[in-house]
This record gives C-alpha cells, sequence and structure tokens, in this order.
C-alpha cells in the first residue's frame, strides 16, 4: 500500500472545463460511495478523520504524479464552471460521491439534473411565482412582485423569481411574462415555467462545448466571454420554448402568445433578455444625489427600423388602424386581422413566418454601488407612467416590501384618469433591490447535493450525486486502471440546497396564518406536471378539504391510497362556490333553492385549513385529473400540525373560472359543455349566488368533525358561503339549521355518511 496525505484541497486560479483522461480502450469508470475493490485503481480517495485525508493505491509501483493527479481531479470537479462557485464546499464540507452509469444522453441527464433544482427549489421556497416578496438571508437582495387584474378578463401577466438562481447564493433570476389571446394566459405560464430551468440546461451545454480555461489577459475579456455563454443559452432557449408551444396539444398558441422579460443579477452583473414591449429600469444615483432611470431595455416594437425592415422582408405589414393613431402592428400580407403591438413574442404562430420573431434581445449591465434598484414591469405600467415617474415612486415608497404594489396601484389610478372608458390592462412590477438591510442570519443549511454530468462517450453520461454535511471531510473516488482508462469529461451542473429547516438559503417568507402574503404555489396544466411531482417510489400526494376529509370517501375514490393523515394549509380559505354536477346525477340538487354548490378552496391571507393527505399510484392520476376536471390544480405544501413540513408538494383543487373552463377544458365546444354542464341548465360554474348542497354539507361536517375537535372546529369556522363573508357555524346556525338532522337517500348513506 502506498500513501500520500494532505490537508486541504486548494482551489486552482483559473476555471477549467473537463478533466481529460488518455487511453483509448472503453474501460471502467465508477464514482461510488463503497470503497472501491481493486479492479477500480490505480488510486482511490478514502476519509482518514474530520480534517484530514490520505489517497491510497494497491499498486506499489505507481508513479507518484497518479497522486498528484488524484488530487488535482478532485479540486477540478469541484472548480467554478463560471457560475456554479460553493467555496465552501473545500472548507471542512463532507462529500460522499456516487455514480451510476445510466444509458441515457447527456440532454436528458441535464434536464433531469434541473427539473431536480428547480424543485427542490420550489420545496425550501426559493421560487416566487404570486404577489409577494422575496427577501434572502445571506445577501442584500429584495424582491418585491405585484399583479392586479385589470377589465378584460382572466389575468393574462405572470411572473417568477429565483433566489439563488443555479444555487448561487449571489445571484437571483426574475421574469415577468405578458399573455395576449385567448390562450394568453397559459402561454405566459408556461413560458414561465420552461424558461428558468431551460435555460440552466442549455447553459450547461454551452459551457461544456466551450474553452473556459482560456488565457484571459484583461478581465473584460473574461466579462464579454461569460456573457457571450449566457446570450448563447438565452437564444438556444427561447427557440426551444417556441417550438414547444407550438408542438404544445393543450395550449392553442395560433393566435395567442406573450411577451418575456428577464433578469439575471450575478453578484454585480446583471444580464437582461427581453422578447415583446415589457420594460426594465434601472434606477441609479446621479452626480447630483437624485435617482436618475436608465432603461435597460428597448420595446421591441413593429415600427422600429431594424424590427420594421425583417417584417416587410418577411411579406409583413406595419401600419397603424385609423382609431388606433400611433399603435403599429404588424399584419398578415392579406387582412387586417389580427395584428399585434410587439415585435416580438413567443406563440402567435399566424404571424411567424411575415417576420414575427421570438429571439429576445440580449444585453449586460455592470452594477455599481450608485445603482440601487431596477423595476421590470408589463406594458400596463408604462403605458401611462413614465421611467422617471416610476423610479420616483418606488424610491419614495417607505417600506420597501409594498413597492411593487404601490406602482401597480398609481398605475391603475392613472389608467383612470389617463383612460377613461378604455379597459385597464392586466397591470404587474417587479422591484428588485439591491442594497436592503439583511435581516438576521439563518443557520447554515444542513447538506448540499451537487449534480454533475459525467459524459464518457458523445452519446452516454452519468449523473453524479455529490452530498455535502458540515464539519467533515470525506471523498471516495475510484477511476478505471491505467491500461483501460477512457476520456471522461467531468463538468459540475448545479448545487441543490436540501435542508427545509435551517433557511439560511432561502428568502423569509412566512407560513404563519398572520402572514400578508399569498402562499407560494405552481399551476399543474397537463399530466407531465403531475408527473413531475412524483415521490421516488412513484406516488404523488392529494389534499382533501371537504369530501375527502372522509377517510371511508377517499378509499371509495381511490382505494389503493396510502398514508392517509391530517395536515394543515396555511393561506387557503374553502367555500361553497361553484356548481357540482355530480349531485344532478344523484339526484340531491335542489336547483328551486340554488342548493347545489360544492366546496372548492382560494388563496386567501390570514386564513389557515386543517385537511388530509393522501398518497395515490402514478396510474392514477389521469382518472383524477378527468374526475376533478373543474378545479385549477395546484402544487401546494402543507405542514404536519405540529409544523413539520412535508417533502413533496401535494396536489390541490382550487377554484377556476368559466371562461378558463370553458377555453381550456372544453377546448372551446359548447358540446363539450353540454355534455359536463348544460345538460343540468347550468350556464355559470363559479357563482356567488348558491347555497351548498344540504347532505353533501353535512357528509363534510361530519367528516370534519370524525377527525377530531380541531378539524371541526376549523370546518364550522374557516368554510364560507359563497359571499365570502358567512361560516358554516353561522350557517347552520340560522337558515341552515336542520341540515345535520336530514338523512341522505338510502342509496347513498354510506357514501354520504361522514
Amino acid at each position: 500500500m502506498v500513501t500520500m496525505a494532505f490537508d486541504h484541497f486548494p482551489l486552482p486560479k483559473e476555471p477549467i472545463k473537463s478533466v481529460p483522461y488518455g487511453g483509448q480502450s472503453k474501460g471502467k469508470l465508477e464514482i461510488r460511495p463503497a470503497i472501491p475493490s481493486a479492479t477500480t485503481l490505480p488510486y482511490k480517495l478514502q476519509e482518514e478523520n474530520a480534517t484530514k485525508g490520505s489517497v491510497f493505491c494497491d499498486n506499489p509501483n505507481v508513479e507518484e504524479a497518479y497522486f498528484e493527479r488524484a488530487i488535482a481531479d478532485i479540486q477540478h470537479i469541484y472548480q467554478d464552471l463560471a457560475m456554479v462557485l460553493f467555496p465552501s464546499l473545500v472548507n471542512g464540507l463532507a462529500r460522499t460521491v456516487s455514480l451510476k452509469k445510466e444509458k441515457s444522453s447527456r440532454k436528458d441527464g441535464g434536464r433531469k439534473a434541473v427539473e431536480a433544482l428547480a424543485m427542490e427549489a420550489r420545496k425550501n421556497e426559493l421560487i416566487l411565482s404570486s404577489s409577494g416578496i422575496v427577501k434572502s438571508a445571506r445577501t442584500n437582495n429584495l424582491a418585491c412582485l405585484f399583479t392586479k387584474n385589470g377589465q378584460k378578463g382572466v389575468n393574462q401577466d405572470c411572473f417568477i423569481v429565483w433566489e439563488e438562481f443555479g444555487c448561487q447564493e449571489d445571484t437571483i433570476f426574475c421574469g415577468i411574462f405578458d399573455g395576449h389571446g385567448p390562450w394568453g394566459h397559459l402561454v405566459a405560464k408556461r413560458v414561465r415555467k420552461l424558461l428558468p430551468a431551460s435555460l440552466l440546461c442549455n447553459w450547461q451545454e454551452n459551457l461544456a462545448a466551450t474553452s473556459l480555461d482560456l488565457d484571459f489577459k484583461m478581465e473584460t475579456d473574461r466579462n464579454l466571454h461569460r456573457f457571450d455563454i449566457w446570450k448563447q443559452s438565452y437564444v438556444k432557449t427561447c427557440a426551444a420554448i417556441d417550438q414547444d408551444l407550438k408542438q404544445h396539444t393543450g395550449i392553442y398558441s395560433f393566435q395567442s402568445g406573450t411577451t418575456a422579460l428577464t433578469i439575471m443579477k450575478q453578484g454585480e452583473h446583471l444580464i437582461i433578455a427581453n422578447v415583446g414591449d415589457s420594460r426594465a429600469v434601472l434606477a441609479t444615483t446621479s452626480e447630483d444625489g437624485t435617482l436618475t432611470p436608465v432603461q435597460l431595455t428597448t420595446d421591441l416594437k413593429p415600427n422600429l427600423p431594424k424590427e420594421a425592415e425583417r417584417i416587410m422582408q418577411s411579406r409583413g405589414r406595419v401600419f397603424c388602424l385609423e382609431d388606433e393613431p400611433g399603435v403599429y402592428r404588424i399584419w398578415m400580407p392579406n387582412g387586417n386581422a389580427p395584428g399585434l403591438a410587439i415585435s416580438r413574442a413567443f406563440g402567435d404562430y399566424c404571424l411567424k413566418d411575415f417576420g414575427l420573431i421570438s429571439v429576445p434581445d440580449v444585453t449586460q449591465k455592470k452594477l455599481t454601488t450608485r445603482d440601487q434598484f431596477v423595476i421590470l414591469a408589463t406594458d400596463g405600467v408604462w403605458d401611462v407612467i413614465s421611467n422617471q415617474e416610476a423610479v420616483k415612486i418606488v424610491a419614495s415608497t417607505p417600506h420597501k416590501e409594498k413597492a411593487a404594489q404601490r406602482l401597480v396601484n398609481c398605475a391603475t389610478n392613472e389608467w383612470k384618469r389617463k383612460r377613461r372608458g378604455i379597459a385597464i390592462d392586466d397591470i404587474s412590477a417587479i422591484c428588485l433591490f439591491f442594497h436592503s438591510s439583511p435581516s438576521h442570519q439563518l443557520p447554515n443549511t444542513k447538506s448540499i447535493v451537487v449534480i454533475a454530468l459525467v459524459s464518457t462517450s458523445s452519446s452516454s453520461c452519468s449523473t453524479m450525486i455529490i452530498t455535502a454535511t458540515p464539519s467533515t471531510l470525506h471523498f471516495q473516488l475510484s477511476l478505471a486502471s491505467r491500461a483501460s482508462r477512457q476520456r471522461a469529461t467531468f463538468s459540475i451542473f448545479s448545487t441543490l440546497s436540501l435542508s427545509k429547516t435551517a433557511m439560511s438559503s432561502a428568502p423569509l417568507r412566512s407560513s404563519s396564518p398572520t402572514s400578508h402574503q399569498p402562499p407560494a404555489v405552481t399551476e399543474l396544466n397537463d399530466e407531465s406536471d403531475f408527473e413531475s411531482l412524483l415521490s421516488p417510489d412513484g406516488y404523488i400526494s392529494i389534499c382533501g378539504f371537504g369530501s375527502l376529509l372522509s377517510e371511508r370517501s377517499a378509499r371509495s375514490t381511490f382505494p389503493d391510497l396510502v398514508n392517509f393523515r391530517i395536515v394543515r394549509l396555511n393561506q387557503f380559505r374553502r367555500v361553497f362556490a361553484h356548481v357540482a354536477p355530480v349531485f344532478f346525477e344523484r339526484g340531491i340538487a335542489k336547483p328551486e333553492t340554488m342548493e347545489i354548490s360544492s366546496l372548492s378552496v382560494e388563496p386567501c391571507e390570514g386564513e389557515t385549513l386543517v385537511v388530509t393527505v393522501f398518497e395515490i399510484r402514478k396510474s392514477e392520476i389521469p382518472d383524477f385529473i378527468k374526475r376533478e376536471v373543474e378545479f385549477r390544480f395546484l402544487a401546494v405544501f402543507p405542514e404536519m400540525l405540529d409544523g413539520k413540513s412535508f417533502d413533496f408538494p401535494a396536489v390541490l383543487c382550487a377554484r377556476y373560472s368559466d371562461e378558463e373552463y370553458f377555453n381550456i377544458r372544453c377546448k372551446g365546444s359548447k358540446e363539450i359543455y353540454f355534455q359536463q354542464y348544460g345538460r343540468w341548465n347550468i350556464d355559470k360554474i363559479w357563482r356567488d349566488d348558491v347555497l351548498p348542497c344540504r347532505v353533501y354539507l353535512r357528509h363534510c361536517v361530519l367528516a370534519a368533525k370524525n377527525l377530531g375537535e380541531t378539524a371541526y372546529n376549523n370546518f364550522l369556522d374557516n368554510t364560507y358561503l359563497a359571499d365570502r363573508k358567512t361560516t358554516i357555524r353561522e350557517y347552520l346556525a340560522t337558515t341552515g339549521a336542520g341540515i345535520m338532522e336530514e338523512q341522505p337517500p338510502e342509496s347513498l348513506k354510506y357514501r354520504y355518511g361522514g
């Protein structure tokens, strides 16, 4: 046995792209937690104690250079690849390396790794996609988000903030999306869902294909090189997303689309990518101490010279209608409909052959101490408020957490003042502050996972999982023998913070009932979204709040369910506010008294529900979606009654809208709607003029009572009639008196017996 000891792994000064291993034969490549066998030499690295380690080799004739190479390999694996920085990992964090060779492509491996990254980030509340705030305990970044529905129907704006993007402590990703057309809200949400993770995946691929260990003589050269990689990644990402929308069977994007404005702040570097006419404005301090707006993006309108030239070369037309002076639109060669007032967008395939593109305008900005904050907003803001006014509004807001809300409210007032008689647009804004005072420091995370791609050929790759825990040092590495070593490429992909209780890497977002912030939830649009929530053993969690409070009812629907339990769900309330066809089918609806409604839940600040959660198999997902078709499906994170967090999200059936139900679930078909609702003379589903179905209400109350006093009182006091004012306790004591004494029909006594 030959041994070489080491005390630490100093990182190389320059980043590198890969670690090559010579040799022509294929050989065997393994990285695993168990002690390697003799067939995996020439060297391996094992734990000696918490602060030291040793490289061992069973071959007494091995050259000393191999020991040096072993240590160098470890250094290289953990080296920064332009984004993934984790110097803390080399200061006493333990690592257990495991690798399982798979017959999968690099692309598939990267995609799965990013999906895992996004899921873990959502679980750790690093991603916010609803109005609220994100404040990191580790950086000075503070982001606030706010959106307000206009007067044109469903809100087609959406946004996202991803703190510690790619598990970079100093990196934050912000995106805002403005949909248009009948399906615009779905297009916007689809782009919001795909863009951040796809960007990470494409960045990794571009990075692996680009040499980062060039001898840059100037720091500016290195920054430009880094920016070029991100720009290529953005362009590739947007092209792939546009193609995804074109092929998506559940979203009709022919005459619907969305804008997309994103920024990524990494340290002092700001990268901006814009598709459409949403705008980013930077507030910077001038020499005289006043705040000055700097517009970071160009409103990509059809009348811009370069945009108009491209459109006309593609046989498109650019002009204003007589009743819309100054509003230039892109039109098809023949016909004046539809016309689009932006020159770049996702979707809108009716115009893609005539000059409309989805290529992003990507720029960069190096921040200084003079730069204070950046505003991202949809045209609902900029149509009525100037850059200077927006900066003034945000800067003068007493509490930074309310800046986005104040900006949106001011824009709403300006719409009413300046554009009377015109329907107010959806209005959304993100304000990202660079120098907010950090709150108290929270404990460090308990564990970190590094996901890497190990490529051994052009057609296959492996996924390397590296776990780490504080205050220990533990490596185990085994490689093929020298005669059979093959050329391999190790490239770090990303890191995941795994701690739910140690939230040092998470934004400070309270989950208590008194927190005035809506829940961070993700909408599930298709079966693939559901499958992304599956646990490793193939189960998905379902949240029950009405009849599914009864385990008997739950098992009658899901005979093979497992792990039925009581949990708590913050920031939601129960409401009897939609009509259920099943009550008509079973003969228990009373349309003459409007006692025809069932339960749904909806976001509500300050409310907490006691609900149930159980798991069903993957095979049951399609039937579940079909059965609950009238709901909006959300992925939420309940918590146990003792406050313990869930490891995986649960599916929640929430309030939907008639417009979305008809356009999405019924695909705009009156025939489909008739089969579901019309045949019962139901012309409106979600409404405020209905009362609970008596048999169903009694069943839900009994089910809650069987769960115990806490669940029973919670149901009575946190469940409302459609007026959102009258609780079920009040209803049963007044106009609903006698419901609990009534018996269901004989054939339904078991089903509706609590």
